[in-house]
């Protein structure tokens, strides 16, 4: 199903302003959220994932499924239309699943979705604990057409209910008392944001099925440690916002800088999951609660993540310590794990914001305008419109960022030059340059 398909379908309805529809998200330890649902009348729960496309449920024939599982049986469902067709996933953090497709009734909370597709797999592979049960995709298209029966979760939501504005959004607290939401029709930023929806640049939407947003910079607040990408001009480097990943995901080379600056504020710092991350003892203070009174703390630096607007300006997203530092116990000793990951070679995109970004920020996914809009949450630490340059002086590393754009252009424009110019012969009289 291609974009401009999916756009147009969940477009045409009559929308109403002020329509919701808020379904529960539940908190295991800032590492996975999940929303209970109804398939065909049995109840599961899931990870509402928008890295994917897929509503992805165990089937009761299920063999190598974890005991915890709860399964779907169709034979206990009267609206059940099985499609036989046999499908295989592999997911960004090594699980794969095998099954086959079927059509059933999907609820969740007070949005029903008749005759939704879904993958019952029967074959199950992880090295990832999973809380939930299985996975609700919220990618807003397929990537190829190998499946023109399917319609995507987004696509049969909107569909189904056309009188919903078509966007969603997460709401993720940190504390497990406090409700985390996921946000269908009108996201009533005004309740869940300190200060207005800022959206991204719409450009890679419309090239993938993936939620993408176009970044300028990554680095760290007064440290001089920023990564910026030139070689992308005003379009920027992709980066994903992916609600089923739990930490910040960065390519081999930014996680590299990244880690570099934390090892130089964090004690006792040590590498863990095969060095791909990182656990640190935490800033000085009482246990290892991170607050602003917690001596060092105050001196570590805001991660920080400055994003391109469709009028090429830039708006910077920050976070402070609180926010990309997980407190917890480790073999009894107050531990802080830092929210960053090295990615894998098969990483779509250099940055991918996970549920530590989400937290921080409410996020908006606009289905209608292809954007992703960003507003510090009411449940972040931090202040609105908080300023988190590298340096004092933002205007001369724009004016540095402009020059290597500029020189980067200027070389591929000399390059086709002197292909184009370069004679196929050489001139009567010319000589060899070796005798």
């Amino acid at each position: 199903m291609s974009w401009w398909i999916f756009q147009a379908a969940v477009c045409a309805g009559d929308a109403v302003v002020g329509l919701t529809h808020k379904i529960i998200l539940d908190n295991f330890d800032n590492l996975q959220y999940a929303m209970s649902i109804e398939f065909g009348g049995q109840k599961l729960s899931v990870v509402a994932d928008t890295g994917s496309s897929d509503l992805v449920l165990p089937a009761s024939n299920c063999t190598t499924c974890d005991e915890r599982f709860r399964r779907f049986n169709p034979q206990l469902s009267a609206t059940f239309r099985p499609e036989y067709a046999r499908h295989e996933f592999e997911y960004g953090d090594g699980t794969s699943t095998k099954g086959f497709l079927g059509n059933d009734t999907l609820q969740m909370g007070t949005l029903t979705v008749p005759d939704q597709s879904a993958v019952l797999f029967d074959e199950y592979r992880s090295d990832v604990y999973m809380i939930t049960d299985g996975i609700l995709g919220l990618a807003h298209h397929f990537s190829d057409d190998k499946k023109p029966n399917e319609r995507t979760v987004l696509y049969s939501i909107f569909q189904s209910n056309p009188r919903l504005q078509a966007q969603f959004a997460f709401f993720l607290t940190s504390q497990p008392n406090e409700d985390s939401f996921l946000i269908f029709g009108d996201t009533e930023a005004e309740n869940f944001a300190k200060e207005p929806v800022r959206f991204g640049k719409s450009f890679f939407m419309h090239k993938t099925e993936l939620w993408i947003t176009s970044v300028y910079s990554v680095g760290w607040s007064g440290t001089g440690s920023e990564v910026t990408f030139p070689e992308h001009g005003t379009l920027g480097a992709p980066a994903m916002i992916d609600s089923g990943t739990s930490y910040i995901v960065l390519r081999g080379d930014l996680y590299d800088r990244v880690a570099k600056i934390l090892l130089e504020y964090l004690p006792d710092c040590r590498e863990v999951f095969d060095g791909d991350g990182l656990e640190c003892g935490c800033p000085s203070g009482t246990g290892y609660e991170i607050s602003d009174t917690v001596a060092g703390a105050a001196m570590l630096p805001s991660f920080h993540v400055d994003v391109f607007q469709e009028n090429d300006d830039v708006f910077s997203l920050c976070l402070e310590p609180k926010e990309y530092l997980l407190p917890t116990l480790r073999h009894g000793r107050p531990t802080c794990i830092p929210t960053f990951s090295r990615g894998s070679e098969k990483q779509p995109v250099p940055i991918v914001l996970g549920m530590a970004f989400l937290r921080a920020y409410f996020t908006v996914f606009d289905v209608a305008h292809q954007r992703i809009g960003f507003a510090r949450s009411v449940a972040s630490p931090g202040a609105p419109g908080a300023k988190c340059r590298v340096e004092s002086h933002p205007l001369m590393y724009r004016v540095e960022w402009w020059c290597s754009v500029s020189l980067a252009a200027a070389s591929i424009f000399f390059a086709f030059y002197v292909v184009a110019t370069w004679p196929s012969k050489p001139p009567a009289g010319a000589q060899p340059l070796i005798p």
